[in-house]
């Protein structure tokens, strides 16, 4: 396995993914949607590779859900950088990062393409199944924090 390295610009969320020796291409997505638009976010995946995300301080990460589109993306509430999207599906979270926090070695080749128009939910889920990171592991600090952002965003919905 290779691993690559990345992280936010202040440091405080790392990501480290592993994937295969034969792998010689990331394909690097451009989403269409807004949130991404505005970030200038471009997607790396693949689903044979592995993903761990940490924070120094979990206080100064954030993660931002998109109910519409049923992701949840990590930011750095200290220097601003998108990190990563999460995706929860069948109980199994999937994940893409932002290309332009990732040390890629100089071999491996990048192409871009563009994402959408999106099919229906269904449709969706099953592209992310297929081409996002397929395991995904948080730091504890990580997981708290997300566990208590979705109780928070619960009681907000139930009451």
């Amino acid at each position: 396995m290779i691993s690559s390295h990345g992280q936010c610009h202040c440091g405080n969320i790392s990501l480290d993914i592993q994937y295969p020796e034969t792998i010689h291409s990331f394909t690097a997505g451009v989403c269409r949607c807004q949130f991404c638009r505005m970030h200038g976010a471009m997607w790396l995946g693949l689903p044979i590779s592995q993903l761990q995300v940490q924070a120094e301080l979990a206080s100064q990460a954030h993660f931002y859900d998109d109910d519409l589109l049923g992701v949840r993306y990590l930011l750095c509430r200290h220097c601003g950088v998108l990190t990563s999207v999460f995706s929860e599906i069948e109980n199994q979270t999937y994940a893409m990062v932002n290309a332009g926090v990732v040390n890629l070695p100089t071999h491996i080749k990048t192409d871009v393409f563009q994402y959408g128009p999106y099919p229906n939910l269904a449709g969706r889920l099953q592209i992310r199944k297929e081409s996002w990171l397929s395991t995904v592991k948080f730091s504890r600090e990580l997981d708290r924090l997300l566990k208590r952002e979705e109780q928070m965003a619960q009681a907000q919905q139930d009451g």
